[in-house]
Formats: C-alpha cells, structure tokens, sequence
C-alpha cells in the first residue's frame, strides 16, 4: 500500500536535508576554541578575524606527506618549494611574504636565522595535533612578522587510557618512513612521546634544460622527536613543558657540478608552562 505525500511534506523534508550539514557545521564552529586569534582561548563563533582551523582527523584523512602539502590545500595559503619534501621552502599567506607570516609550534616562535622563514621542511607532521591559522595582520599582538597572518602549531597532547601507535611505509624513489608514539594519562598526569624517520633517494630538483641542470638525484634523511607532560595541580592550575626535536638533511642542485650540495636543517624547541585559573572570569 502506498500513501500520498503532499508537496509541502516533500519540501520540508528537502529543507530539513539541506539545513542539517549548515546546522552540524555551526555546532563545530561553537564548539571549536581557538587560542591564536587573542592569545587567550576563545570560541571560534565568537572570534571576529577570518580563521582556519585543521583538526586531528583533517589531517589523518588528508593522506599528506609534509606540513607544506597540507598547508597548500587551504584557502588563501601558497606554497614554494626548491624541490622535493625534504627542500626548505615559503608558505605566503594571501599574498603577503614568506617572512611576514608567524610561525608558532606551542606557542614558541621558530624560524630560520638564513632564510628568516620557518623551517617547513623540518616540522614533523606526525607530532602535530591540530593547526589554528589567523589570516591578516596581526601585528599589535605579535609584532612586525605577523603582516600576512599567523600559523600555530599544536603538538599532540595525552590523555585517557594508554594509547601506542606504529607506523611503516615505502614508497617510490626508495622512500621509506617509519615513526611510533605512546600517550595517555594517569590520574593528574598527562604524556604524549613520538619519535620518527624518514628518508628517500629523492629525484632530480632540476629539469632537463632548465639553467644549472644536474641530473643526480636529491634525497633527504628526517629524525625528529616530539613529547609532553604536564600535571593538573588543582582544578584550573596546570604545570607542564613541552619539546620538539627534528634534524632534516637535504641534497639539492647546485649547477652541473659533481659537488654533492646539502641543507641541514635542525629544529630545536622546548617550553615549559604554568597555566593558572585565579578567578571564574
């Protein structure tokens, strides 16, 4: 037996279909807190800048090689490189210079003192957690160097029962990587440890013809390491400190000459933090 349906019934239920995604969006919006906008958390719905933020699972489904090809797939964000993964390169945030964007790995400046950009090339993407992007000046909370906007990266974080995980890949041009972590918590005490490599013959960062061409392959080797720990006081205080290792040495073209040409690039960040809630407000 079949029944009728009316053609208001059809087009309420059409609006209902289309309002749900509008509706599960903006609950994630008034749900997300960002810290980069103000320096102090915030709802997202609250914040008045134009943000972006890229969770955990973003980048899991993302199947990204390197922070620099996550990055390329946002809005208003444009990537230069000097070859493979493992070269260093810009990120430019609307148009602005690679210099005049900031860099933040927990909320700790890092930077090149050659290039005066961060070094990309170098931060694993294993050990982030979720990235908060601010787009447009900033300056009057962070200084000269954020003109174009301000990127924050956050390393991961442990908490609830015991959580290891293992990884291992090949891939082409004798690409091979392999990282593992251990996070959790116990009562008050919170850690998070990740350790990585990878490495890979690479291909040639020059193409036939092109000035300076060098047909040797350029590869690179990547170490890094991140961890956390941090204890809950009391309701509101915290104390905990935070590091971030990671060593990349890289090949690339210099010229028709035989001189094996090499980057190093080495991250070193470590912070400590005492978080404190005095009062409700």
């Amino acid at each position: 037996m079949t029944f009728p349906v009316s053609r208001q019934t059809a087009l309420a239920s059409l609006a209902l279909a289309i309002a749900a995604p509008s509706a599960f969006a903006q609950n994630a919006a008034h749900s997300t807190v960002l810290i980069t906008a103000s320096r102090a958390p915030q709802p997202a719905s609250e914040v008045l800048r134009d943000t972006l933020t890229i969770g955990a699972d973003e980048i899991l489904r993302s199947g990204a090689g390197s922070i620099s090809d996550l990055l390329q797939r946002q809005r208003g964000i444009e990537i230069t490189r000097n070859g493979g993964p493992g070269t260093s390169g810009n990120v430019f945030i609307r148009g602005a210079n690679g210099n005049q964007s900031l860099v933040l790995v927990d909320g700790v400046r890092i930077g090149s003192a050659t290039t005066g950009t961060a070094s990309w090339n170098a931060i694993p993407l294993s050990a982030i957690d979720h990235i908060e992007i601010v787009y447009g000046p900033l300056s009057t909370l962070y200084g000269a160097d954020a003109i174009g906007g301000v990127i924050q990266i956050f390393t991961k974080k442990g908490k609830g029962d015991v959580d290891v995980t293992a990884f291992v890949g090949a891939g082409s041009d004798a690409t091979r990587a392999a990282d593992a972590a251990i996070s959790g918590s116990a009562g008050p005490v919170s850690y998070s440890l990740s350790v990585g490599r990878e490495r890979s013959d690479g291909f040639s960062a020059s193409l036939p013809g092109a000035s300076g061409y060098n047909p040797d392959d350029d590869g690179y080797d990547r170490r890094s390491a991140a961890g956390q720990v941090s204890l809950q006081l009391a309701q509101g205080h915290e104390l905990g400190a935070n590091f971030l290792y990671s060593k990349v040495d890289a090949q690339f073209d210099n010229g028709k000459s035989d001189y094996d040409a090499r980057s190093k690039t080495r991250i070193s960040n470590t912070s400590a933090y005492l978080r404190n809630r005095i009062l409700p407000n």
